[in-house]
């Protein structure tokens, strides 16, 4: 019985190894519905590697997460804590407000030949109206070069003041062009890997 039991133990993990092994040669990932993030693909953004979008199973949710990273002393490229994950209605919202994040900047660049300033803001782009904790774009100019600031804010229960959090990631303007050109990847990444 003993060894009954062992052959149908070895049947079912091999089992499960085809169906993970076809599941990652298909380009589709089994989504993890644990409390454990669980990374299913990475894409370069930046020229340099140095921006990557990381897609993560949270909860059973694809995240999208824009993360800055480092190069090590071993030669070997890590993650910073300057980045943040969003949902994925957030990022739709990044994408649908693409055109007015770029007019901002062309704005932003008209002011800069006119404006002797060091630095000027544009107004801030709320993406979720309704939430408690909104995603906010911010164009804005600093030491002669443009960026843009996606970032999480929270609201403050004391006076109802929207303050930023750590979560978030500023991009330079290239940077930002960067990730504009492979919003059509990004898209098929994500499509590739809803269950």
């Amino acid at each position: 019985m003993s060894a009954l039991r062992g052959f149908i133990r070895v049947g079912l993990r091999a089992q499960a190894f085809r169906s993970a092994l076809g599941a990652a040669q298909s380009g589709r990932f089994m989504c993890d519905q644990s409390d454990r993030f669980n990374e299913v693909h990475k894409m370069d953004i930046s020229e340099d590697a140095m921006v990557k979008m990381h897609f993560t199973f949270y909860k059973g949710a694809l995240l999208f997460d824009l993360r800055k990273h480092f190069l090590t002393e071993d030669g070997e490229i890590k993650p910073t804590r300057k980045g943040f994950a969003m949902q994925e209605k957030e990022w739709k919202a990044v994408v649908a407000n693409a055109k007015a994040i770029d007019s901002s900047f062309a704005e932003l660049k008209t002011r800069m030949e006119s404006d002797d300033a060091e630095v000027i803001r544009m107004p801030e782009m709320k993406l979720n109206e309704t939430e408690s904790r909104p995603v906010i774009v911010r164009c804005s100019l600093y030491e002669g070069k443009i960026y843009v600031d996606i970032r999480r804010f929270e609201v403050q229960e004391e006076d109802g003041k929207l303050l930023p959090t750590k979560k978030g990631i500023t991009l330079s303007h290239q940077d930002w062009l960067n990730l504009q050109a492979k919003f059509k990847d990004i898209e098929s990444v994500a499509a590739g890997n809803q269950n």
